[in-house]
């Protein structure tokens, strides 16, 4: 199609063609038979329809050169072509213009970004019920070294800032600091942080709590466990006969540093009896830390969500059993005896105690008791509540006899030694 000149009459394609001037609007032919004539084709019908059909090829011609085609006889599709160039495409970008709200496109996740994530964005903290059970594409904040080749998208990530970050030396030698990560060697790896409470010397798994007051205040800092200040209401009564000396004897040795008033053969009525305390002692409730009601979890995140090169091998299980494993495999550091020293704690321990290894690694404790002279002496080892040694030894009458008592400590469980028959305590040692 090709129109070169202007239409006459100014006809637009908006009013339509004006039917034929006979009595039904129709064209008729004529019968000689009948004597019936034909139907008279006016000149001003057909100009109607001349300028009706140069309007059309108009707008028709318009439409190819608002989509850059020019017009071709040859080519039957021309129409088509124009109107996907000039309407499907735009009106799919207006659509997607509409969503974003104002918000540049940068705002929104794409789509390929959304196949990484996986629901989860990388690295983002969450719990799993148990760890034999990690979901695929996640690992457990364990304190483990990871290859940058085997996780890109996470070694990016930790570079972009989305996980607070601290240098290796700083996670190794501050316990407090392994809630953040580090850049692992330095050229090949990255370590994930230890909210699981599994590295050497950890202050155990932790609770999340906000960034607020009270808090440690920076991302990636542990807070160590403490206990506010406690108000003890006190009790009136009255003592008589010498029992006030008793009392407070009592007292004291169930409320280590707490002096009362006052003497001990005071006699009479103690209404709202102060108490001070010199804050050099403690008083255990039978745990090795203060903490709410809880159950055990896992603290896993998401390392990777797409898989680039599947094969018949299930990659994504192959990448999670991967971090499982390193999570599980020996740490030189945490051996049993590495970076532990004997250390002689004979002062500070008191027999039928409870103690605490408050460490994050097993202990070895070494027990001598005296006993001067052959009478059956023996010591009474119970740990985590569980009685594991309780041996006798007898002498001569001349003989001394020094009862020995060796046991291991696992990390959080309480221990103590009771001399049974003996007068004390020689030597008290601890590989810790």
């Amino acid at each position: 199609m090709q129109i070169t000149d202007p239409l006459p009459w100014g006809f637009t394609v908006q009013n339509p063609l004006p039917p034929i001037d006979s009595q039904d609007g129709l064209f008729h032919d004529g019968n000689p038979v009948t004597g019936e004539l034909g139907t008279v084709v006016p000149s001003s019908w057909l100009n109607n329809v001349q300028g009706a059909i140069r309007s059309n090829q108009t707008e028709l011609v318009s439409v190819l050169s608002a989509a850059g085609i020019a017009p071709d006889a040859a080519r039957p599709d021309q129409l088509l072509a124009a109107l996907q160039a000039l309407y499907l495409g735009k009106a799919a970008q207006a659509a997607d213009s509409a969503k974003l709200e104002g918000h540049p496109a940068s705002y929104f996740a794409k789509a390929d970004n959304l196949a990484k994530i996986g629901g989860d964005p990388l690295l983002w903290p969450r719990t799993s019920p148990s760890r034999t059970h990690i979901q695929a594409g996640y690992a457990p904040l364990d304190r483990q070294e990871l290859s940058r080749t085997l996780y890109p998208d996470a070694w990016a990530a930790i570079q972009s800032g989305a996980v607070p970050v601290v240098t290796e030396a700083e996670w190794q030698t501050d316990p407090l600091k392994r809630g953040a990560w580090t850049y692992g060697n330095g050229s090949t790896t990255f370590r994930m942080p230890d909210w699981n409470g599994k590295s050497a010397g950890s202050k155990g798994a932790v609770f999340v709590r906000g960034d607020g007051a009270l808090s440690a205040g920076t991302p990636g800092r542990m807070q160590s466990d403490g206990v506010g200040t406690v108000s003890v209401p006190t009790r009136s009564t009255t003592y008589t006969g010498g029992w006030e000396a008793r009392y407070l004897s009592s007292f004291a040795t169930l409320c280590p540093g707490i002096t009362l008033p006052g003497e001990a053969g005071w006699n009479g009525a103690l209404p709202g009896m102060p108490v001070t305390s010199d804050r050099t002692n403690t008083v255990n409730m039978g745990s090795a830390e203060t903490r709410p009601l809880n159950v055990t979890g896992v603290w896993v995140c998401r390392l990777f969500g797409a898989v680039t090169n599947p094969s018949t091998a299930d990659a994504a299980q192959l990448a999670t059993e991967v971090a499982r494993l390193w999570a599980q495999k020996l740490d030189s550091s945490a051996a049993f005896g590495v970076g532990q020293s004997w250390q002689d704690v004979t002062g500070s321990r008191v027999l039928g105690t409870n103690y605490y290894n408050t460490t994050g690694r097993p202990i070895f404790v070494a027990v001598t008791g005296t006993n001067a002279g052959g009478n059956p002496v023996g010591l009474t080892v119970v740990v985590g509540g569980v009685t594991i040694e309780s041996p006798y030894y007898y002498g001569g009458s001349t003989n001394v006899v020094q009862p020995l008592a060796t046991f291991i400590v696992p990390p959080g469980a309480s221990y103590s030694v009771s001399l049974n028959g003996g007068s004390g305590v020689q030597k008290w040692a601890e590989l810790r």
